[in-house]
């Protein structure tokens, strides 16, 4: 008897149980409502920031990528980026991934008007361009750094303007805010005032968790300014009522569900969508529920405890897959919220096609879906952190570890530089750890992301923490003083300038000491042969041989 396909005691067949794909999009008509009106009103050049905030697992992603609906879209062109939970993650990768999509499709001509004279400037964080537009770029003019930045942010702010022009709408749709680095934080600070003034019609969309904007300080003062200048929409998600938890139950069992089973799925899961989706799928897969009478009833052990936490849930789950699928998973939790089987796999040292029917084992169980990359990606953060939960800190350094090293026998590129970085610091690997912490620091200097160079700059410190390596570490001191500066901090520049000056002249006493140290021993020895060639054979020196070696001590410590 198939599991998706039970049978009711009753002897009918029941609904096929939705076991793939996503949850019905349920509840949500004001927010759309709202989403709607404020794309209406970017239309009419009134550009506007909207905030989609609320708990995890509440649907901010979901409506995300629901918006606009089907047929809904009209002149609009959608771009979609969004941040991951990970210190590997780029400056600027929200924005990143939502222009490289452009760059992609967009006609050459159509992309060279777009950039105007300084597509140099945006080719080096997005050094496809040069491809697409076949041309090789000089360096952009050198200017200060502050003024670099501003000439970057207006580049972005040009080509926004352009797409949303020469397409009718532009959204630029923004996933997982609460993770952005500051580098995208200050652009969208700066660009969208300046999309304001252009009356330009584009309507950035993004989702974020309320409960860690606060965690996040260039994110607090992004919606704090965007607020204060009315550009700023807060839509706040909230949980489902006891019909609408029943409407989601009902479309993911395809059939209707008895009133005990609605009434615990909605108050367990507390009308949060994905743990109620969690709670459910836990519920088919241990066959707890029977189809009778046209709907879905608990198999006479209803009685049992459900899990109490979406994590829990999620751990249920995992428990029935087999032992080789959860290890894939573990592994891919460790690369990312996305990645690719060839990591997982060099790292299992396993064939890539074993490796990906194990993953598609986690696809079938609904904790990943493909990626548009050709990869997979966990369907939710909160599916990830179970999968991790069970993994020892000595675990995890290890497979940081193998990871890093099957990212280092790829291609290294300037975007794999933060990937690398991550995974070496987090294993604990301090030559390539600081290696690539500060290569992707001068990486980020360059692409006017100075906050991001302090804090990989600040891991480079921490992994030399304990080193000797002395001249390393005032190097690093000194990159850390150049990227504080640059972001206005003059007085946590000032304490690490000063921090490299003293660990140098500490080391130059040591050097001196040591110097010193060296000469002495050096000088007695040349007491002891001197006297040995000036005293005569019979023992006795005469006054003119003691007068020179009392003058001797002077001399060497002259």
């Amino acid at each position: 008897m198939s599991r998706d396909a039970p049978t009711g005691i009753d002897g009918a067949t029941a609904p096929a149980v939705l076991r793939l794909g996503r949850a019905p999009l349920v509840g949500r008509q004001r927010e759309l409502a709202a989403l709607e009106q404020a794309l209406a009103e970017a239309r009419l050049g009134r550009p506007t920031l909207a905030l989609l905030a609320g708990e995890p697992g509440i649907g901010k992603s979901r409506l995300l990528e629901e918006f606009p609906p089907s047929g809904q879209s009209g002149d609009s062109i959608v771009l979609r980026g969004g941040a991951t939970q990970s210190e590997g993650m780029p400056p600027y990768l929200p924005l990143l991934e939502a222009l490289g999509e452009y760059i992609a499709l967009a006609p050459p001509d159509d992309l060279r008007r777009g950039l105007g004279a300084d597509a140099a400037v945006l080719a080096r964080l997005l050094p496809e361009i040069a491809s697409r537009l076949r041309e090789s770029f000089e360096p952009p003019h050198a200017i200060p750094p502050e003024q670099e930045r501003l000439r970057l942010y207006e580049v972005v702010a040009g080509l926004l303007s352009h797409i949303a022009g020469a397409r009718g709408s532009l959204i630029l749709a923004l996933d997982d805010l609460q993770w952005a680095d500051a580098a995208t934080c200050e652009l969208l600070l700066y660009v969208m005032p300046r999309l304001a003034a252009r009356a330009a019609p584009v309507l950035v969309v993004t989702a974020c968790r309320d409960d860690e904007t606060s965690e996040n300080v260039p994110l607090e003062r992004l919606i704090s300014e965007l607020n204060r200048r009315r550009l700023l929409l807060h839509v706040t998600l909230r949980r489902l009522d006891s019909l609408e938890s029943r409407q989601l139950a009902a479309a993911l069992l395809h059939g209707d569900l008895a009133e005990d089973v609605s009434s615990i799925v909605h108050d367990q899961g507390e009308g949060n969508p994905f743990f109620e989706e969690e709670l459910l799928r836990a519920l088919v897969d241990e066959r707890r529920l029977v189809y009778r009478d046209g709907r879905w009833h608990f198999d006479g052990v209803n009685r049992r405890v459900l899990p109490r936490g979406i994590i829990d849930a999620v751990r249920v789950r995992l428990a029935r897959l087999p032992a080789e699928a959860v290890e894939a998973l573990r592994v891919a939790a460790v690369v990312g919220r996305r990645h690719q089987v060839r990591v997982v796999a060099a790292v299992l040292e396993r064939d890539p096609e074993v490796v990906e029917d194990l993953v598609l084992a986690g696809v079938g169980a609904g904790f990943l879906r493909p990626d548009s990359d050709g990869g997979y990606a966990f369907v939710h953060d909160k599916v990830r952190e179970a999968v991790l939960v069970e993994l020892g800190g000595e675990r995890r350094r290890r497979l940081h570890l193998a990871i890093g090293n099957a990212l280092q026998a790829e291609e290294v590129t300037p975007r794999l530089l933060p990937d690398l970085a991550y995974h070496f610091v987090q294993a604990g690997d301090r030559q390539r750890g600081v290696d690539y912490a500060l290569a992707t620091g001068e990486a980020a200097l360059t692409s006017y992301a100075a906050a991001d160079a302090l804090r990989q700059f600040c891991a480079a410190l921490e992994l030399l923490s304990n080193a000797r390596d002395v001249p390393r570490r005032v190097g690093v001191l000194l990159r850390i003083g150049q990227a504080a500066t640059h972001i206005g901090d003059y007085r946590e520049a000032a304490t690490r300038y000063q921090a490299a000056a003293a660990e140098a002249t500490r080391q130059a006493k040591v050097i001196l000491l040591r110097a010193r140290g060296t000469g002495s021993a050096a000088c007695a020895g040349a007491r002891r042969t001197s006297r040995e060639r000036v005293l005569p054979s019979s023992g006795r020196s005469s006054s003119s041989d003691q007068e020179r070696r009392a003058k001797w001590p002077r001399r060497c410590s002259n």
